[in-house]
């Protein structure tokens, strides 16, 4: 979906090879992660992560199950529940990287 829209994209495989990434000096525009994923680490705890060594990157966490997106949501992060359309993918980036950009003003 997110090629489709014009996005490019790099995809891990789970929490670890995402910090993997980012401290291997890569620059991503935003954070997509599914809340459940394998290896430990859940999305939730890679935006805690995420957030306080990259205050600046926006995060995205996607979820089918509500229980896992009211916690992630008490914790200010933007959830997109599943399943989505590719034009609420759309919104929801266009949402974050336009938050990123006022806050950067």
């Amino acid at each position: 979906m997110l090629a489709g829209l014009g996005y490019g994209v790099v995809r891990v495989s789970s929490a670890g090879q995402a910090l993997n990434y980012l401290e291997g000096g890569g620059n991503p525009d935003l954070l997509l992660s599914d809340i459940v994923m394998p290896g430990g680490a859940n999305g939730v705890d890679l935006a805690r992560i995420v957030r306080n060594r990259y205050p600046k990157l926006p995060i995205l966490l996607s979820t089918g199950y509500s229980a896992a997106a009211r916690e992630a949501s008490k914790e200010g992060l933007a959830i997109l529940s599943k399943p989505y359309r590719v034009a609420a993918l759309e919104r929801f980036i266009r949402a974050a990287l336009e938050r990123e950009q006022h806050d950067q003003v």
